[in-house]
């Protein structure tokens, strides 16, 4: 008899208290709660990150350009817009990129007279305008754009560009040769 009295005890004590099952929830309760966190902080900073790289990018794209004499030849080629080597051809004055507001990034091609002076393109010498707007992230710098001038000649001024956002930032820099970094 005192066999079948232990199975009966052994069998009414199978599962969890309610004790038990609670704590186990709270833990498991507070572990997400700090996966979440930090998570969402890991998401804040890849935003500034990503927007950093694309600025980059977007200097690279406009240094390559300039370097490469790439122009377009319906606006920059005179009268018949061909780039044929005639007196009313325009020359590539250079590739610029730079802040168009607080959030947004541009780059363009000019040519004619010099871009340094000429910022909001005059007699429509502007070509390849592109913009780049970043949800929830600032651009801020002393000067607002950068030109890289035609063949490799450097650029018109150095310049660092910082991108913030959410408590991070990133610096984002040409150099007076420039090299972006």
């Amino acid at each position: 008899m005192k066999i079948r009295d232990i199975s009966l005890k052994q069998s009414a004590n199978k599962g969890f208290s309610l004790i038990e099952i609670i704590i186990t929830l709270g833990l498991v309760g507070v572990t997400m709660g700090l996966t979440l966190r930090g998570y969402g902080t890991y998401s804040r900073r890849q935003t500034v990150t990503a927007a950093a790289k694309r600025i980059r990018q977007v200097l690279n794209e406009a240094k390559a350009n300039a370097n490469a004499y790439k122009i377009d030849c319906s606006v920059c080629g005179g009268l018949n817009g061909l780039c044929d080597g005639t007196n009313d051809d325009l020359p590539l004055a250079g590739w610029e990129a730079g802040r168009e507001s607080a959030d947004t990034f541009r780059i363009r091609g000019q040519c004619g007279n010099d871009l340094d002076s000429n910022p909001t393109c005059p007699n429509n010498t502007c070509f390849m305008l592109k913009s780049d707007t970043f949800t929830g992230v600032s651009i801020a710098s002393a000067a607002q754009r950068v030109v890289f001038r035609p063949g490799g000649a450097g650029v018109s001024n150095a310049v660092t560009f910082t991108v913030s956002g959410w408590g991070y930032s990133e610096t984002v820099t040409v150099s007076s040769g420039g090299l972006v970094q």
